[in-house]
């Protein structure tokens, strides 16, 4: 308790107040919408050190800086290929092995080039809420004059935003609209939060976090709304998957067994932070298991979904697919503002082709107080 305390002094402490301004990137206020208490402006550029890395199916090349000359490289090594960007989430930085992975896994995947954002100087500090705002900005900079370059108007680009990042993809959305540009798709990986009284994002308005006005077509992955993530529907598609809390394989007897074999910080975290992190692991596994899809279901609630209540058909006669196949439905504005129900398997591979009845647990007051306490802290 302790600790959240002092996180909150300092917050009050360091907050810059009014309004900075950042050329070329934009000005950012703490006046409403932006005036939640944990909402501060964000830190100078030189101060966040957000770079770039340029993944080709041929090359990749890292870039410090967005200067006209940097942009200009980037333009040349893009080749007219459609477009991915990845943006870690709070406490990271790009050199996480998921991050590895999913840039791979996109490159076998299709035709295509990612970048991959690094703002882990930006996403430790007790400013980071602040500074996803840059990120974002700086990110739309960047696009927006690649998009110039190569005479692109966005509709290729795809970004992909864990937790904070998710938001940051979703401020870059905002500042390409005004400069008439909009992106083709936006996909949120459990759009962070922070827990019980803390929260942030659930109940801001649009122009604050991810929303689906910010591309063309946005979907959403919940897996820990109770805890590190947002419950609330903020894309045309959000998924559910287990009813996006409690991930199979996150219980506390696979926690504590997995806490022994830990090896690494990052490890750590994906243990503690297990619910949260499973949504980057079912959207990575969507890009090569083509074997199985993680269809999903418009119910009224997950339980519905395990007494086989809702799962026969779908409005408009396709059911929605979590992961990267979402955009394919041809009807998904009769799902928009739905929870979108399925389960999971609890290790890899998650899909599950059938659903399948719950099975009925005596409840643990135990296992239920360490819920609580690794969802507070972590």
């Amino acid at each position: 308790m302790l600790d959240v305390l002092w996180f909150l002094f300092t917050i009050f402490l360091f907050a810059n107040g009014g309004t900075v301004c950042y050329e070329p990137f934009g000005c950012f206020s703490d006046e409403a919408p932006f005036d939640h208490y944990l909402m501060t402006n964000p830190k100078h550029p030189s101060q966040v050190k957000t770079s770039f890395t340029v993944h080709t199916p041929q090359r990749r090349r890292t870039f410090a800086d967005f200067s006209d000359r940097t942009v200009a490289q980037t333009a040349k090594i893009l080749e007219g290929r459609n477009l991915k960007i990845i943006l870690h989430g709070l406490l990271e930085s790009s050199d996480k092995a998921w991050v590895r992975t999913m840039t791979k896994g996109l490159l076998n995947k299709e035709d295509t080039d990612v970048i991959v954002m690094d703002y882990g100087e930006g996403a430790t500090g007790l400013m980071a809420t602040g500074n996803a705002r840059l990120v974002g900005a700086q990110l739309a900079y960047l696009l927006k004059n690649l998009f110039k370059l190569r005479r692109r108007n966005g509709k290729r680009a795809h970004i992909i935003g864990f937790s904070l990042g998710a938001h940051a993809a979703g401020y870059a959305g905002k500042w390409l609209k005004q400069d008439g540009y909009k992106i083709g798709r936006i996909t949120g990986l459990d759009p962070g939060d922070l827990p019980y009284g803390l929260r942030v994002y659930e109940n801001a308005p649009p122009l604050v976090r991810l929303d689906k006005g910010d591309a063309d077509f946005v979907d959403v992955i919940h897996t820990d709304i109770s805890g590190l993530g947002i419950d609330a529907t903020i894309g045309h598609l959000d998924f559910y998957p287990n009813g996006g809390v409690k991930q199979p394989g996150c219980d506390v007897a696979s926690t504590i067994k997995a806490l022994g074999r830990i090896k690494s910080r990052e490890q750590f975290f994906h243990t503690i932070g297990c619910n949260h992190f499973r949504a980057i692991q079912y959207f990575t596994e969507s890009l090569s298991n083509s074997s199985c899809k993680f269809t999903a279901y418009p119910c009224e609630s997950m339980q519905a979904l395990e007494m086989s209540a809702c799962n026969s058909k779908c409005e408009g006669g396709a059911c929605p697919v979590m992961g990267y196949d979402s955009i394919n439905l041809p009807n998904a504005t009769l799902f928009t503002g739905r929870h979108l129900y399925l389960q999971t398997h609890r290790s890899a591979p998650f899909c599950k082709k059938s659903i399948q009845p719950k099975q009925k647990t005596q409840s643990n007051v135990f296992v239920s107080l360490f819920d609580a306490i690794k969802s507070y802290f972590f």
